[in-house]
């Protein structure tokens, strides 16, 4: 039964990450690190950098997101992130879902 509860924390965690990549492109493209960097202030916590990447390529195959290299004056040249106009629906609809959720476990809470 842990593997099974660990398992499930992991795939909620996973979704919060996906929709808060979403949310995040949303406002601003950017490359990897940056990203890793917002979503580290918002989860007020480290987040696995590799979990990140997986992420980015699933939201990738689904079309939600999408990539190019971009060259600055200095430095080797950066994958950036951008939204697609399918990310921004789908970011839209994941945020009305979650907000439903969170007014249901409020409701429980306040049981």
């Amino acid at each position: 039964m842990g593997g099974a509860k660990k398992r499930s924390e992991r795939d909620i965690r996973t979704c919060l990450i996906s929709l808060a990549i979403l949310k995040i492109l949303s406002k601003k493209n950017l490359h990897g690190y940056a990203l890793i960097g917002v979503l580290e202030e918002i989860f007020r916590q480290e987040i696995s950098k590799p979990l990140v990447y997986i992420v980015l390529r699933r939201l990738e195959a689904k079309g939600l997101v999408r990539s190019r290299w971009e060259t600055t004056g200095q430095g080797p040249a950066r994958r950036v992130y951008f939204l697609t106009e399918e990310g921004k629906k789908a970011m839209l609809k994941k945020v009305k879902h979650l907000a439903e959720l969170i007014e249901v476990c409020r409701r429980i809470i306040e049981y």
